[in-house]
């Protein structure tokens, strides 16, 4: 796994514990810049991931929106004077704080998770000394989860053409969703099993050695592992009440 890529995901991460709505809000799209200005190392693996990965923006913008009011509606006085409805300044300052760090950490995650090459992710638990069983189960539960909505839908045309109906009523539709549930969790299970017997005998369950190709340094590690330390301290100062981030 690139160092680089965990090394600014840190950097995000620590950021998250502290700091104003202002800088989070920037670093957020900081982030959703990254995998167009630097496509080689941030940029998501597969179209099912970039899909993913696009979808994120509008949910959270109104994930961020209606957190905010939410807060604003039902926080304590003093209220600002608005249209309508009076909104709690307190409360839509501790909704959009607390919005934008969750958008912040899940941004963070996407950014380092989606562009992993799963053989990648594979040899830097190797590298960390993970027991075998860990890389091969992670290896096996990313391809599932890729397979799964393709998986979902020739399930869902296996029971159409059997003449299975999945429209109606909410009732009927929650009812019908067994007809579709219980194939494709059995066929998961098979395909799961018959992946790792076939990683068993082709010899493929030895320990995946990490590769130079595979695990590039950058020189820009251990500057943004610096900044990452330097931001977690300065969180654990203010949390004792010895330093205040945001002025």
């Amino acid at each position: 796994m690139r160092d680089i890529r965990i090394a600014a995901g840190a950097v995000f991460m620590a950021a998250a514990l502290g700091l104003s709505p202002l800088v989070h809000a920037l670093l957020i799209a900081f982030i959703w810049v990254l995998p167009i200005a630097l496509p080689s190392v941030f940029a998501p693996s597969t179209d099912s991931r970039r899909r993913v990965w696009i979808r994120l923006q509008p949910f959270a913008v109104i994930f961020i929106l209606i957190s905010v009011l939410m807060q604003g509606v039902f926080g304590l006085p003093p209220r600002l004077e608005v249209p309508l409805v009076p909104m709690s300044v307190d409360g839509m300052e501790n909704g959009l704080q607390t919005s934008l760090r969750a958008v912040l950490v899940l941004s963070t995650a996407l950014l380092v998770l989606l562009p992993l090459n799963p053989l990648e992710l594979a040899a830097f638990l190797a590298r960390l000394r993970f027991p075998l069983g860990v890389p091969i189960a992670l290896l096996l539960s990313l391809q599932l989860v890729e397979d799964l909505p393709r998986t979902i839908t020739s399930t869902r045309s296996a029971q159409l053409s059997r003449g299975l109906r999945f429209d109606g009523s909410p009732v009927a539709r929650f009812r019908a969703l067994r007809n579709i549930i219980t194939p494709v969790i059995v066929r998961t299970l098979e395909v799961s099993i018959e992946r790792a017997t076939a990683l068993h005998l082709r010899g493929l369950t030895q320990p995946i050695l990490p590769t130079p190709q595979m695990l590039p340094m950058s020189r820009w590690s251990p500057i943004l592992y610096g900044i990452a330390f330097l931001l977690f301290v300065s969180w654990i100062l203010e949390w004792a009440g010895l330093y205040t981030l945001n002025g």
